[in-house]
């Protein structure tokens, strides 16, 4: 049988033992985490289209009725380095369909096509889009490379397409047509057009 003296010592190094393990088992669960935010995910996920989300007490255009602006290729979404715009939504619109794939997004008509940053986080961009608007380029490797990769998306509810500092956006508020690029997500959370939605 063990005595209080031999308890009042060894109580506090059971709770030091055990406060360490619940220390290391949290930091490997945040890199766990953060090793499969992006880069590390393989699934295909169900085909939808991709919209700006909206909700109640958004003004776009000066206008308060609920918008329906879908992704959309220019072309046919085969060409290299073919823009991507926002379009009114009309599923099932074959170039307004898009699949998830891992931390990549696919033309659901084109699975071997990416859709592609120019650049790869905080640097460009800005003012309209000018050179760093996004667009569809051969998937690199079966993951994409990192300008093909995106944080972390979600099926069910309403999410930023970013990289660092930049959201997959539009200039100011959203109309048809727009080509999409990568804006500062400070302004585009300013404009409401930063989340999206697979729908």
């Amino acid at each position: 049988m063990i005595d209080n003296t031999r308890m009042k010592v060894i109580t506090p190094l059971l709770n030091a033992s055990v406060l360490w393990i619940l220390l290391v088992f949290s930091q490997c669960l945040v890199v766990a985490v953060s090793q499969n935010k992006r880069g590390d995910d393989d699934r295909v996920y169900p085909s939808r289209p991709l919209r700006m989300y909206w909700k109640r007490g958004y003004t776009w255009q000066e206008e308060t009725q609920e918008r329906f602006w879908c992704m959309q290729c220019t072309n046919d979404c085969h060409r290299p380095r073919e823009p991507l715009r926002i379009r009114k939504c009309r599923p099932p619109h074959p170039r307004q369909i898009w699949t998830r794939i891992g931390s990549t997004i696919r033309p659901n008509s084109n699975r071997n096509a990416c859709v592609t940053r120019v650049s790869n986080g905080n640097n460009g961009g800005g003012g309209g889009g000018g050179s760093n608007k996004v667009y569809l380029a051969a998937c690199v490797g079966g993951r994409g490379s990192a300008k093909q990769q995106w944080d972390a998306m979600d099926m069910k509810d309403k999410f930023e397409l970013k990289v660092g500092g930049r959201c997959l956006s539009q200039h100011h508020h959203p109309r048809s047509g727009e080509f999409l690029y990568m804006e500062n997500c400070k302004t585009a959370r300013v404009d409401r057009s930063s989340y999206w939605m697979f729908d």
